[in-house]
């Protein structure tokens, strides 16, 4: 079912819901940078046939939210529990990617009673630059002041924006992919969250995670490097890493099979 709110500063969310067993967690689905709930279209309905309830949303500035938002990681995550609310559900389980997981942790972060367990999906916790190469480290201050005066001269303008699938391409390069979506969304929504990412730090929050968590990271990931998720799972005490072998970080729509069933593993009881 295709339903909307209106989040605590007046901003429209879209969201899809179908409810299953209410005896099992709800499955909240949180997509990445310049996406929709379509990148979960070979997922999320596996869970399903597992009759567990899912919840797919457009994060605000995304899809068919609205496109004028203010973008953080802590007002989606306000959302996330705004839908929560309404539709009554006080037991979810929380699958992130990429940069959804600094709004999976803001959701920990806010309301840890509602979060029964957590995956992550090519993660990240804090700037992804830092973990580069010395050189793209040099660029970093650059890179932010670039973002911070782009995002105070760029506006949304009034148009009807692409409403991309993202599963279309599982065979394109993960830059191709990027590229042919980005004119889905405003370029305000894109300086956005990097500028969110360059300015993420959820270190603080990572040793007071006592749900459990799954962090799949991917072998040839050079967007969220291996070692983002190797600390991560240093710092979360109850978790658990696996790393596919061969994948990059479009892995989810190229394995959603794979990436199903090992999310189902950790998730059932």
């Amino acid at each position: 079912m295709e339903k909307s709110i209106k989040s605590f500063d007046g901003t429209k969310i879209f969201y899809k819901i179908n409810r299953m067993d209410d005896k099992k967690p709800t499955m909240v689905f949180i997509h990445g940078l310049s996406c929709n709930i379509t990148v979960w279209k070979d997922i999320a309905p596996f869970f399903e046939k597992n009759n567990y309830s899912v919840i797919l949303s457009d994060l605000r500035g995304h899809g068919k939210s609205d496109k004028k938002a203010d973008i953080s990681f802590e007002k989606a995550a306000k959302d996330i529990n705004i839908i929560l609310e309404k539709e009554n559900i006080k037991d979810a389980i929380l699958i992130a990617n990429c940069f959804g997981t600094g709004i999976a942790l803001q959701c920990y972060h806010l309301h840890p009673e509602k979060i029964r367990k957590m995956a992550f999906i090519t993660p990240t916790y804090i700037n992804p630059l830092k973990y580069h190469n010395k050189i793209v480290n040099k660029f970093t201050n650059l890179f932010y002041n670039m973002l911070k005066k782009g995002l105070k001269y760029t506006k949304v303008k009034d148009r009807a924006y692409t409403y991309s699938d993202h599963t279309r391409d599982k065979k394109s390069r993960c830059l191709t992919l990027y590229l042919k979506n980005f004119k889905d969304n405003p370029l305000r929504t894109h300086l956005a969250c990097f500028y969110q990412l360059m300015v993420q730090d959820d270190s603080k929050i990572l040793p007071k995670i006592n749900a459990p968590v799954l962090i799949l990271a991917a072998e040839k990931d050079y967007y969220t490097p291996l070692q983002i998720s190797e600390d991560l799972k240093k710092m979360i005490r109850n978790s658990e890493l696996k790393i596919i072998k061969g994948m990059d970080h479009a892995m989810m729509i190229r394995i959603p099979d794979r990436i199903s069933n090992l999310i189902h593993n950790f998730i059932k009881d």
